[in-house]
């Protein structure tokens, strides 16, 4: 591959993912509940990121379900322990000068955050983490 045909590719990939980005509606919740438990973020939270009373209830639980105190901890799939999470924000900003009647626009997007939950919620009978990373 030539290296203008590399660029190109890595521009569109570029342009693929940031777009992904865009349109992601904002989230705060930890997908690996959602997956290893198979419940939606309103289960926990109630409006996002507050957490209802089932959300205290499970946090207090070292991140499993209220009753399952004292249970073993079936999962063996790596993804209900590994989780992460990204912040972007996008602005954008259009000014009317008074005098000369001329349009400026700015537009920016700022990588705020990448955080790292690993080895996060309950595993083997009486023990759980939440170890975070940013």
């Amino acid at each position: 591959m030539k290296t203008g045909q590399l660029t190109i590719l890595v521009v569109l990939c570029l342009i693929f993912v940031m777009g992904e980005m865009a349109l992601a509606p904002d989230a705060h919740g930890m997908p690996n509940f959602a997956r290893k438990y198979n419940m939606s973020c309103g289960g926990c939270h109630m409006p996002v990121p507050r957490l209802n009373e089932f959300g205290y209830q499970f946090r207090a639980a070292g991140y499993r379900m209220p009753d399952g105190i004292g249970k073993e901890e079936t999962s063996k799939d790596m993804g209900d322990y590994f989780t992460a999470r990204t912040q972007i924000r996008y602005d954008r900003r259009q000014t009317k000068a008074a005098l000369t009647g001329v349009k400026t626009n700015k537009s920016e997007q700022t990588l705020h955050e990448v955080t790292l939950y690993p080895i996060t919620g309950a595993y083997a009978k009486n023990f759980s983490s939440m170890i975070e990373m940013s």
